[in-house]
């Protein structure tokens, strides 16, 4: 309540619909709101809701789990002989929906993979970071993708990325 907005908007009004000409800030941290919603993404995002309820939430982490296990395990088989190395827990308990790897060229790895499809995140200095999304990633697609990482690092594409520079990956 101590706090004002710096940028206030009609929702973030006490009562927006009154339409006085001075604002006055809402309760908590309405205040804060600024604008209209965005209806056609709040539809969407009731879609989205209505299909994760239909998965069941606990149905979705047992598929991560197992997904982000066959890619260790993939990674580990296929992958072992470019300095990967797990930084991500190994302890499925303690690992949420991605797995990260180290790599001493973290970046240029990344980019490479991005260039082939594979879009994952770096976070410096050096990992590498791939999202496990279980509602429509497949057990395939983890088996294409691990195939995709040993075909860029056989292949050396990374290296044509060790000069790159930027803030985004």
């Amino acid at each position: 309540e101590k706090i004002r907005p710096i940028l206030s908007g009609w929702m973030g009004h006490k009562n927006p619909f009154d339409f006085s000409i001075d604002y006055e800030p809402a309760d908590g941290i309405d205040r804060f709101l600024c604008g209209t919603p965005p209806l056609l993404g709040l539809i969407a995002l009731e879609c989205g809701v209505d299909l994760i309820l239909k998965a069941k939430v606990s149905r979705l982490r047992k598929k991560a789990v197992k997904l982000s296990n066959l890619f260790i395990e993939l990674m580990e088989s296929m992958c072992s002989e470019f300095d990967f190395k797990l930084a991500s827990p190994f302890d499925e308990n303690r690992r949420a929906g991605h797995v990260s790897f180290m790599h001493h060229s973290g970046f240029a790895v990344s980019r490479a993979l991005a260039s082939k499809g594979i879009v994952g995140d770096f976070r410096a200095p050096n990992i590498v970071r791939f999202g496990i999304a279980p509602m429509y990633t497949r057990f395939q697609d983890i088996y294409d993708a691990v195939n995709i990482i040993r075909e860029t690092m056989q292949s050396d594409l990374w290296k044509n990325h060790e000069n790159d520079i930027s803030p985004y990956t």
